[in-house]
């Protein structure tokens, strides 16, 4: 096994964990923390607080706190098991934006402002929400040992309500913002705690960084590409910096894709450039987490530690190799490619959308999907990655559920990226019917046209069937069996429909009931009546 880096070029170089919008097994937590710390990861931000949940049960307000919360004891042996790692837990906590976990409640639903479907917060206008943050906040530095509290602030949306327009009259737009700020930053120091927080909305306002307490540590997140200039802003402020690209985020689903690792790469040389002038490190944000095969993203979460203890020019393929020696004994280059190759080829979330047919509209789109240029060969590149990661389990000698994670998710990707060629040979099928009939043919031989579109709806069915129930496995594995999140199907919710797992079993389900359908018309056609609805 590989040994964690004598030195490495950054001070801070962290993963950040979202438990709150699923909380996995515990003991996943603990278990992750070895091998973090084997890997050269010195940072833990917990994301155990957002719109969908609180993750840890604080006794002064056990009304905020979700099911599969940790229990404080839980959390004290988090803590110990992880500075035995030589790593540093940082909690955070949502003090503004982000705050359904708590306007959700009839009990404070008077504080809510904002969209509760998208960007929210608790107004700041109003005493009680710095009182319910300040109780918050004291409780949660007296659990945690590290020095540091982050408290959020990211992508807020306020000032809908009376009390915040009035405060803010006359003022410029980010002083209600700032000014709440401000409030929290002397809480935390108060409770004896360095501060951190989300950067967008100085960034969109940089004349706030004039206005607030120079201990903050600014985390510039930035997913799609480094803007180096906001940093340097910060920097050139006073204030400290830890950059934060994305592992996985919004348009991630199955894998993390080969795009993130770039920013990952770029962030990781900004911090080396800047390691002299205040950036203290990089973070890698891993949101989201149901809608992704977990243990399959782990071989990012290497190659992150790599790249944060190298700062840069780290090989995919060599570290993929290490994952799997590392994890599973496994000396399998093949293997390791194939782990790169997915990331390489993986899905936009909008794409397994898509590729999951539930809808008429995602039909049409499939179909363009397989219309595009480039497309084929991403089917194919999926299905050999698929295959050599299936070959790779015989050689496996440890942790053999878990490298099941890495077959899963490469299957669940080959089998959504079929269903595009699948779906077009539906489509051509039902217009050779139409047009056997537009002919004046019998209608036997209209009938016969359309008998392609049922084998490519049983071979769609079946690959769904596939898939749907290797994820499935991996949920049962992974996480708990009577989550709501497994199946979460509510319109009615922040990220209520864009779980992998419902997704898939949403797809199986309408395919299924369009096979019958295409079934059952082969024998109307037959018998002169209407096509079947393909859609």
């Amino acid at each position: 096994m590989a040994d964690a880096p004598a030195r490495a070029p950054m001070e801070i170089r962290g993963i950040m964990l979202d438990s709150a919008r699923l909380m996995e097994k515990h003991a996943f937590y603990f278990d992750l923390l070895e091998p973090l710390g084997r890997w050269g990861i010195n940072t833990l931000w917990w994301h155990f607080c957002d719109d969908q949940g609180f993750g840890v049960a604080l006794e002064g307000h056990p009304e905020i706190v979700t099911p599969y919360a940790f229990s404080k004891e839980e959390v004290r042996r988090f803590i110990r098991a992880a500075a035995e790692a030589g790593i540093d837990v940082v909690p955070e906590i949502e003090t503004l934006g982000h705050a359904s976990y708590i306007t959700r409640l009839p009990q404070y639903a008077h504080l809510a402002d904002g969209d509760p479907m998208h960007f929210n917060a608790a107004c700041p206008s109003q005493g009680q929400t710095l009182e319910l943050m300040r109780d918050i906040l004291v409780e949660t530095a007296e659990l945690f040992d590290s020095p540091y509290l982050h408290a959020g602030l990211d992508e807020v949306n306020f000032g809908g309500c009376d009390r915040c327009a009035k405060r803010g009259r006359g003022k410029p737009d980010w002083w209600v913002y700032a000014e709440h700020v401000k409030a929290i930053h002397d809480v935390i120091a108060g409770a004896g705690k360095r501060m951190i927080m989300w950067a967008d909305h100085v960034e969109k306002a940089p004349a706030m960084l004039d206005v607030l307490p120079k201990d903050i540590v600014m985390a510039h997140w930035q997913y799609w590409k480094v803007e180096r200039e906001p940093i340097d802003r910060s920097l050139a402020a006073g204030f400290e910096v830890v950059g934060a690209p994305a592992m996985c985020w919004f348009g991630d689903m199955i894998v993390p894709r080969a795009a993130n690792l770039d920013v990952v790469d770029d962030m990781a040389a900004a911090a080396v450039e800047r390691a002299g002038r205040g950036m203290r490190g990089v973070v890698n944000t891993w949101w989201v987490p149901g809608r992704v095969v977990r243990d399959a993203c782990l071989p990012a979460v290497k190659y992150t530690a790599d790249v944060l203890n190298a700062g840069g020019g780290v090989d995919r393929v060599e570290s993929a190799a290490g994952y799997l020696r590392d994890q599973f004994d496994l000396d399998c280059l093949p293997a390791a490619r194939a782990i790169v190759r997915l990331s390489e080829r993986a899905l936009h979330m909008n794409e397994v959308q898509s590729l999951c047919l539930e809808t008429t509209v995602d039909r049409f789109d499939a179909i363009a999907l397989a219309r595009g240029e480039g497309f084929a060969q991403r089917v194919a590149d999926v299905g050999q990655a698929a295959e050599a990661l299936a070959e790779g389990r015989a050689q496996v000698r440890r942790n053999a559920e878990a490298y099941e994670a890495l077959v899963a998710a490469a299957r669940t990707a080959a089998a959504c990226l079929n269903n595009g060629p699948r779906m077009l040979a539906v489509y051509d099928a039902c217009l050779a019917a139409q047009r056997a009939r537009n002919r004046g043919a019998a209608a036997e031989a209209a009938a016969a046209a359309l008998s392609p579109a049922v084998e490519a709806l049983e071979a769609i069915a079946a690959e769904l069937d596939e898939a749907t129930d290797l994820v499935a496995r991996q949920w049962d594995r992974t996480r708990h069996g009577d989550d709501p999140n497994k199946h979460l199907d509510d319109v009615d919710r922040p990220c209520g429909r864009d779980k992998l797992l419902g997704r898939l079993a949403r797809g199986r389900a309408a395919v299924r009931r369009t096979l019958e359908a295409f079934r059952e018309g082969v024998s109307t056609v037959a018998a002169g009546g209407e096509l079947p609805r393909w859609g």
